[in-house]
């Protein structure tokens, strides 16, 4: 493989690695590198893949539930096929590998034993963090070897934002032409109390676009509330017809039976109703965090998915980038908040790291 091959290492389930793992690529790509996308979930025994798309549906109905799945994680090996391990690996040793991106702890055995078998000479693996601590995939490993370069996007501790992605060509769009709307969403499983807020927000002369798992969940109908679902049918892990892994197929839920759902090549669509809201009312999320910087749209955080993301979503709060749900209904839902924390993360913007060039900088990459 020759200096410009990249490999970018994710999973389906957790769209908080998938989504700037293929947004990486994707920039890659328009940038004359080769990239490969490989997803965790290719390796996983069939009758743990079978079951990945009950689970989230089970897990988007009882956020409970999807709390105490995370808690018993304590890794993916002996869900993952040591078949299809070891022909991975050898197809990475016959084509040279030395590049890596990696975006899930979960790949951390993989990778290693790679670098064990092929030596750390000329190789250089990106771990990225899209938290602002420890997340689950990455606690169990120790991911110290020399060619591991730890990527912190954000980080609670040192209190800072180290790098952010710019997910289209466009600057974000200026506070005073947003229209009165608010984005809802659960991350790519819909988790979370949001569709909880529906009512309330409304009443309070606000118009929403809300993302759905499920048809049924499209049921408060309004003229100010326009419901949007991600196909309950895509499987992440599933190339499309031209064998690229794809952006969540997504479509408005309108009067007509079926959804017409579409999948834009470069960057998710809800990312363009995200730059035109005044704010993302969401679980704090790593890929939302993302949205976040790179539209300058605050988030209005309700209950995290673990630790890791109540980290998130004090970083923000912190840095002045949102606030909790509760607070800012306690502020009679303030606009003029909203417009304070545009305008901090409109600053915090000039003085942050595009990951992207990042890349071009490190050894190896020419």
């Amino acid at each position: 493989m020759n200096k410009n091959s990249i490999s970018i290492l994710i999973t389906a389930s957790s769209l908080g690695g998938y989504i700037p793992g293929l947004i990486v690529s994707r920039q890659l790509e328009e940038k004359g590198f080769n990239t490969e996308v490989f997803i965790l979930e290719n390796l996983l025994k069939k009758e743990k893949k079978d079951k990945i798309l009950t689970a989230k549906i089970v897990y988007h109905k009882n956020f409970s539930a999807a709390l105490m799945g995370q808690k018993i994680v304590n890794g993916m090996e002996n869900t993952l096929d040591d078949l299809l391990i070891d022909e991975l690996i050898h197809k990475w040793k016959e084509e040279k590998r030395k590049r890596f991106i990696v975006f899930s702890g979960f790949w951390s055995d993989i990778i290693s034993k790679y670098i064990n078998e092929v030596g750390e000479e000329e190789l250089t693996v990106d771990l990225c963090h899209v938290d602002a601590s420890v997340s689950t995939s990455w606690k169990a490993h120790k991911n110290d070897l020399n060619s591991f370069r730890h990527i912190w996007f954000y980080n609670l501790e040192e209190k800072k934002v180290s790098y952010y992605l710019q997910l289209n060509n466009h600057e974000p769009v200026l506070f005073s032409e947003r229209k009165k709307r608010l984005l809802l969403h659960g991350g790519g499983w819909g988790l979370g109390t949001y569709l909880t807020k529906v009512g309330e927000l409304e009443n309070a002369g606000f118009s929403l676009d809300v993302i759905c798992i499920e048809k049924d969940d499209a049921k408060n109908k309004s003229k100010n509330i326009r419901y949007y679902l991600i196909d309950p049918l895509w499987k992440a892990w599933e190339p499309n017809e031209n064998g690229e892994y794809i952006f969540p197929p997504f479509g408005e839920i309108t009067d007509n039976e079926n959804v017409l759902y579409k999948s834009n090549y470069d960057y998710p669509d809800v990312y363009d109703i995200c730059r035109e809201s005044l704010a993302i009312i969401s679980k704090p999320g790593g890929a939302t965090l993302i949205d976040s910087l790179s539209s300058a749209t605050p988030i209005i955080t309700l209950e995290p998915y673990g630790n890791y993301e109540n980290s998130n979503a004090l970083l923000w709060e912190q840095l002045g980038f949102g606030i909790p749900f509760k607070k800012w209904a306690e502020s009679s839902f303030s606009i003029e908040l909203l417009e304070k924390m545009n305008k901090n993360l409109l600053q915090a913007r000039k003085n942050i790291n595009n990951y992207i060039p990042e890349i071009y900088a490190t050894k190896n990459i020419s």
